[in-house]
């Protein structure tokens, strides 16, 4: 009778954050935040043309999928949130409600992986108070509100994440259709698929040695595959050019300064060059995203604002004690989970390095 009480409470708690989320998420769902920035409203446009017309809208193309149309202007979106997208508004009409709705839902459906997430590795004491900042966390929020494919992605990572802690033995490849979702659901997040797999990988090792590591195994071999047939499909067709993106700006200035205004010795060739210059660059800009700077003031500059609160990170400066204190239980309670959760945080910036 007790345990009937304590899983009534719990599923009692669980529907009222999961309500006031939703809450938080479509109230004026219309005006705030207010207007679409150019990425939104492609991907939302395009969604709309492919019900209309069955096709792209000009300047935009989905992936290795889809015809081009017009003249094409950078607007290279991933090979299926268009189409999921249309999917829901064939059915739920046209409007701006109705075009945020799909990422709103996607968002909520976040907070409650987090949940998941947190419940397998830490146990239902923790996951409970995840979910209650997932919740009401601001950025979450703001973020959950716009039309961003990001959204879609995060949550079919997130899903393949918990299946994949969820399971044992073979079931653990069920996770790959959903880690597969979020590969082609956003174009900057393809280089997240390798290194997700191969984090559950070291945790698996971490947690049960080399028992049952076989199924982990075949997964990684199956995201490798998949690469590898991925990318020559992308450089031959027509979003492929932005791999040219890649090259970077020219560093034969910086690198010519450096070497004339630098002690004379003979290995100058070696430590200022073009590629060290390039590969330091990148470095910067993938770990920017754990500055404090960014974190906890300034933040990311949105050239539309509607998605930014002006001088101000995605963090408050109270979630700096948090953090510190979260680490310290890690690592104190969890140890092959901070691992595991070091690994991913790494790997969510890997997107800034190209």
């Amino acid at each position: 009778m007790k345990k009937y009480k304590q899983t009534g409470v719990h599923r009692l708690y669980l529907t009222g954050f999961i309500t006031f989320g939703l809450f938080l998420r479509i109230t004026f769902l219309s005006v705030i935040p207010p207007g679409l920035a150019n990425d939104e409203a492609n991907i939302i446009l395009n969604a709309q043309s492919i019900i209309k017309t069955g096709k792209n809208i000009p300047g935009v193309v989905t992936g290795i999928i889809g015809t081009p149309t017009g003249d094409y202007i950078s607007g290279a979106h991933s090979e299926l949130s268009s189409y999921f997208l249309s999917v829901v508004y064939f059915f739920t009409g046209f409007s701006l409600s109705a075009s945020r709705l799909p990422f709103t839902v996607a968002s909520l459906g976040i907070v409650f992986f987090l949940y998941l997430i947190s419940k397998e590795l830490f146990g239902q004491k923790v996951s409970r108070i995840v979910l209650a900042l997932a919740v009401i966390n601001p950025w979450l929020v703001q973020f959950g509100r716009a039309g961003y494919e990001s959204i879609i992605s995060s949550f079919f990572y997130l899903a393949g994440i918990y299946i994949f802690l969820k399971t044992k033995d073979w079931k653990k490849i069920y996770s790959f259709p959903l880690l597969l979702l979020g590969f082609f659901c956003y174009f900057s997040a393809k280089v997240l698929l390798l290194p997700i797999s191969l984090s559950l990988l070291i945790y698996e090792l971490l947690m049960h040695n080399k028992k049952n590591i076989k199924p982990v195994i075949v997964l990684n071999l199956l995201v490798i595959i998949t690469l590898g047939l991925y990318y020559p499909l992308l450089k031959d067709s027509y979003p492929g050019q932005r791999i040219k993106e890649l090259s970077g700006r020219s560093y034969a200035v910086t690198v010519d300064f450096k070497r004339t205004h630098s002690i004379k010795f003979p290995f100058i060739q070696l430590t200022e060059n073009k590629i060290l210059e390039d590969v330091f660059d990148r470095t910067i800009a993938a770990i920017g995203g754990l500055s404090p700077t960014f974190l906890f003031i300034n933040g990311q500059p949105e050239t539309s604002g509607h998605l930014q609160i002006p001088d101000h990170g995605p963090l408050y400066l109270v979630d700096f004690f948090l953090i510190i204190c979260g680490l310290i239980y890690l690592s104190r309670k969890h140890l092959n989970q901070l691992i595991l959760f070091l690994l991913l945080t790494a790997s969510s910036l890997l997107p800034n390095f190209p």
